[in-house]
């Protein structure tokens, strides 16, 4: 009896279409491959996360593969009457997987096109054994598409997650540099040098200190002589409003006398 064997292997995110949304299979990014059966020409899709079968969709003659995005592609599988999605890594990965699944679904052993080497993949959990027959089964009446939005907002979300995983991998890749002392780099003269500098430094903060108390008197002196001013201003001004005061009654006594002046002399 003929063994099954892994032909092709990509890393991506399954989903699965309910009520016309998108729902997540995993929330991790797992293996998905073609198990190639060379008895009877047939292949299934696997994806396994944890020892749980994610994925076991055999590819029946007759069945497409869509790719309403660059790195999200969909199938409808006749047997489990199921609407399956991956959110791909890469472009690449996303186009290789849609040609091997043309050539699945005509009856081919699945190839890679650019002859590019596949990561092995362990072998389907016991009991789920080879391509399950998909003759009797009903047919779809209609392959469901994904909304436009739902693909958008899975490719974008993971675009970034996957950024963020090669950023991450590039950071542990790079050695840390050793770090190393400036005394050792230095020669006596330019050592010298530096402690001079800083202790110019110094006398200069040390000044700035003295200089900054300085403006702080004159500040408060400045507001004390202000306050007086305002007082001394305040002074003048009742001063002068009474000695006007008084000048007009000056004023109007010097009338008074005239006038009573005038009125004895007649």
């Amino acid at each position: 009896m003929a063994v099954e064997e892994n032909v092709f292997t990509v890393k991506a995110q399954p989903y699965t279409l309910s009520s016309q949304s998108w729902e997540s299979a995993t929330s991790n990014i797992i293996s998905v491959g073609f198990w190639f059966d060379p008895s009877d020409n047939t292949t299934r899709i696997v994806a396994m996360d944890g020892g749980v079968a994610k994925i076991n969709s055999p590819i029946t003659p007759g069945m497409t593969f869509l790719l309403p995005s660059h790195t999200f592609g969909q199938w409808f599988c006749d047997v489990s009457q199921v609407t399956h999605g991956l959110n791909f890594t890469s472009v690449q990965d996303a186009r290789q997987f849609a040609d091997c699944f043309a050539d699945a679904a005509e009856g081919r052993k699945p190839t890679v096109k650019d002859g590019a080497a596949q990561p092995a993949m362990s072998a389907p959990a016991p009991g789920m054994g080879a391509s399950p027959d998909a003759h009797g089964m009903q047919q779809p009446k209609q392959e469901q598409v994904s909304p436009s939005g739902q693909v958008s907002s899975l490719t974008s979300s993971f675009g970034g997650m996957h950024l963020n995983q090669q950023q991450q991998q590039q950071q542990q890749q790079q050695p840390q540099q050793p770090q190393q002392s400036v005394g050792g780099m230095v020669d006596p003269a330019t050592d010298a040098r530096i402690k001079e500098l800083q202790a110019q430094v110094n006398q200069l903060t040390m000044d700035n200190q003295v200089h900054v108390q300085a403006i702080d008197k004159l500040k408060k002196a400045l507001a004390e002589n202000t306050a007086n001013a305002n007082l001394w201003q305040s002074q003048v001004a009742q001063l002068e409003a009474a000695n006007a005061e008084l000048s007009n009654k000056v004023a109007r006594f010097a009338e008074f006398q005239k006038t009573f002046a005038s009125m004895s002399m007649g």
